[in-house]
């Protein structure tokens, strides 16, 4: 069997937010955290969370088997704070209007500077 791969403990909480209706999105954060969503709307845990800097996502779309549609997607990134009350930061954002078409497959990334840790960790 393969052995599990190791994780340094997550500086950022993260999480992966896909509205996919219709269509299976597979999602990569930092290499590490592999999510699949199909045909829903639906958050995870991100599997290392984020750090400080440059953080990579991958993403693939395609339609499920027999769907016929253009609705709307979205794929999001938010970061969450450890301190009641905080609202938590959007920090990527890949989104398709309804009666668009999504690019099959594509990679970005989301960068925690000082200001996103800031609203993160200390609410301002």
């Amino acid at each position: 069997p393969s052995q599990p791969i190791v994780v340094k403990r997550a500086k950022y909480i993260a999480k992966v937010y896909a509205f996919c209706p219709g269509r299976d999105v597979r999602v990569s954060v930092n290499r590490i955290s592999r999510h699949r969503f199909q045909d829903i709307q639906h958050s995870e845990v991100v599997v290392g969370g984020a750090g400080d800097g440059r953080n990579e996502i991958f993403y693939t779309i395609k339609d499920v088997p027999g769907y016929i549609g253009k609705d709307p997607l979205t794929i999001r990134v938010y970061l969450f704070s450890q301190i009641n009350g905080v609202k938590p930061v959007k920090v990527f954002q890949y989104q398709v209007e309804k009666g668009e078409v999504p690019h099959a497959k594509g990679s970005s990334f989301f960068n925690v500077d000082r200001a996103v840790a800031r609203k993160v960790l200390l609410g301002k």
